[in-house]
């Protein structure tokens, strides 16, 4: 059976202008019907255990699903940098599992200007191994999204790549057909057209 939820990004404008917050957007998505949310960092109002403890019981209450924590990580940054990007992901694995939500969305990679591709991925690897690791330590599944504007999963290949070079069964990957190169996604063509 097809489940229908939504990400908070659908409503980022919304929550930047503070017009809407996680509260509201549960409520939101409880008035349209929808089964569960994603939920992306920048919703979180506070990581105070009773908010989120509060904010559990008020998806639980209304019948949603707490489906995925969306982290816009990036292991493409210089070497001095990646500790922050892992401490990031590996807080979010925990706030996940402090509040029984399966899985933790995360990126790759972006190619800094003037660096080569193969160095990105000998610095990206090591960071998605050791979170892959913590989300199995807590029990949280870390997905791939293979979001594209200049990352490095632009095809089914470099995921595939990434997937079996982490190979760690709570590591998965979240489909996102629209990103991938040749797709008229968000900058599909318009990579396409690059390479």
């Amino acid at each position: 059976m097809l489940k229908l939820g939504c990400m908070s990004l659908s409503y980022k404008d919304e929550f930047a202008a503070n017009k809407l917050d996680l509260e509201q957007f549960i409520e939101r998505a409880y008035q349209l019907g929808l089964d569960g949310i994603d939920i992306h960092t920048r919703a979180f109002a506070s990581l105070d255990p009773a908010y989120l403890r509060s904010i559990r019981m008020q998806a639980f209450r209304r019948g949603l699903a707490l489906s995925y924590i969306g982290v816009s990580s990036n292991f493409g940054k210089p070497q001095d940098e990646l500790g922050a990007e892992v401490a990031t992901a590996k807080e979010w694995i925990d706030v996940a599992a402090f509040m029984g939500i399966p899985l933790v969305r995360v990126f790759a990679a972006w190619i800094p200007e003037g660096d080569r591709e193969e160095d990105v991925w000998a610095r990206m690897m090591p960071c998605l191994e050791e979170v892959a690791a913590h989300g199995e330590e807590k029990g949280v599944v870390v997905g791939l999204h293979n979001h594209n504007h200049g990352c490095v999963t632009r095809t089914g290949k470099d995921v595939r790549r990434i997937i079996e070079g982490v190979n760690n069964p709570y590591f998965s990957h979240i489909l996102d057909t629209g990103q991938y190169v040749g797709s008229p996604g968000a900058s599909g063509q318009q990579l396409l057209r690059q390479h």
